[in-house]
Parts: C-alpha cells; structure tokens; sequence
C-alpha cells in the first residue's frame, strides 16, 4: 500500500514539473514567433525570398568556450572581454590548456536562427542581460558586430547594477571559466558573469565565421514586455528593425539575390 501510494505521488510530481515545463516553452514560443513574424515581414518586403527560422536553436559552430585554434586573429579580443567580465582575475590562455576547458565546451542556443540565404541570430534580451558586466564587454564594442542600438544597450545597462544572489539568476554551480567569486558566500553572481560573456560570444562569433551580425532587440523596445505583444508593441519593433538598418546591413547569399 505505502509503495503504491509513493508511485502514485512520483508520478504525480512528474507530471506536473512535465508541465511546468511544456508551459514555460510555449510562453518562449509565442514570444519569439511573433518577434519572428514581424522581422520576416520586414525582410520579405525587401528582399521578397520568405524566411526560414527555428526557435531556441543550437548552433554548432557557436560554442562556450572559444577555442584558440579557431581565432587565432582575434583571440586577444575574447580574451579581453573574457577578463572583463572576471575582474582580470583569470587568463584564457592558461584555462584553454587545462582539459576541462575541451570537456565542458557546449554549443549555445539562440532564441532565433534566420537560416539561408539570411545567416542571422535574433536575441531578444529581457532586463536580466542589462548590467554592469554586460556594458564591460560593451565597451569599446564596434558597431559592425551587432545590427542593434549600442546606445540603447550601453544605456540600459549604466542604470542596473545586478548584485550576488542565491536565484538561478545570479547564481550557478561553480565551473572553470565562472567559479565563485565571492568565498564563503552563499550569495554569487557567476551566472551573471556568464551571461554577459556568452552574450559577447553571439554577438563577435558568427562575424569570425562569415556570417551576418546578430540581431539584438532590448526588451525596452517592445515597451518593457516580454510577452503578450499587442500592435503597438510590434510596430514599435517593425520601427527598430528599420532604425537599426536591419536590411541594409544583410549580406544576402548571392545564388538567391
């Protein structure tokens, strides 16, 4: 009887972070498919070739940990803004050697992949990438990396100072590139460290590989929603996408121009 009644409950508590989770991914969807639908609005009006996307896609080339190999022309540029965001604490070179630097390598995923002949990342940032270890890597950014408002950016994040904390927010297990910082402290903020580098890398890879810029879009855009657009919210957007000279900036494949 007791053991009946322990499957019922497993089973039962199962279920139900099942569905947790089931809803979470369509709340992400029907965000991210109308923010789709609006840039693919956008590029077909221009280039008339309709648009292919995935959402929350990983991407192999976009990795969590460079590989020096791969970059070598601007490794010092990863490196930098890797110490940016580490306090100048750490050195890429030296993790790179260490094995688990190979071994906990992960490829990323992005809210949105614009497959050919578009070749695009679209992130769509809520306020938890707004801070002050986003603007390090902000810093010194060059336009060309991003089609977006850097100003928007750099703005948004001089008004957040995110602290250390005990949420996922702020906080994950302790790994080779984002340890604790903060020793005998229950409050960290290495997954706001994190963030803020792999928010660099979709940014500053796909331009290694030949590919167009990322497109970021702030939450402020869409009037500081995350979700529940309404036409203004994505008119607004569909003004961003022509402000930021979204279609200027696209190099399209030329077997489809």
């Amino acid at each position: 009887m007791y053991n009946s009644l322990l499957i019922k409950e497993v089973r039962q508590t199962v279920i139900a972070k099942t569905l947790i989770v089931i809803l979470k991914y369509q709340t992400t969807m029907s965000k991210l498919q109308l923010i789709a639908e609006t840039i693919s609005e956008v590029l077909y009006d221009n280039f008339k070739i309709r648009p292919d996307y995935i959402f929350e896609e990983k991407l192999k080339w976009l990795t969590t940990h460079p590989q020096k190999e791969l970059f070598q022309n601007s490794w010092q540029i990863i490196k930098e803004k890797y110490q940016s965001v580490t306090d100048n604490k750490f050195d890429l070179d030296v993790l790179e050697k260490d094995d688990l630097y190979r071994l906990k390598n992960e490829n990323q995923y992005v809210d949105i992949w614009f497959s050919k002949p578009y070749n695009f990342i679209v992130e769509f940032d809520e306020k938890q990438h707004f801070n002050q270890y986003r603007l390090a890597t902000l810093t010194d950014y060059n336009s060309e990396w991003i089609i977006g408002d850097l100003n928007i950016y750099m703005e948004n994040c001089r008004k957040k100072t995110l602290k250390p904390g005990i949420s996922g927010f702020q906080k994950i297990k302790e790994n080779l590139l984002f340890p604790h910082f903060y020793p005998d402290s229950e409050k960290q903020d290495n997954r706001i460290r994190q963030r803020a580098f792999r928010d660099f890398l979709k940014d500053y890879l796909p331009i290694q590989f030949d590919l167009n810029p990322t497109l970021r879009i702030p939450y402020t855009v869409t009037n500081k929603k995350n979700k529940d657009f309404n036409h203004s919210d994505l008119e607004k957007l569909k003004l961003y996408l022509i402000e930021t000279k979204l279609c200027e900036r696209l190099k399209i494949e030329k077997h489809h121009s």
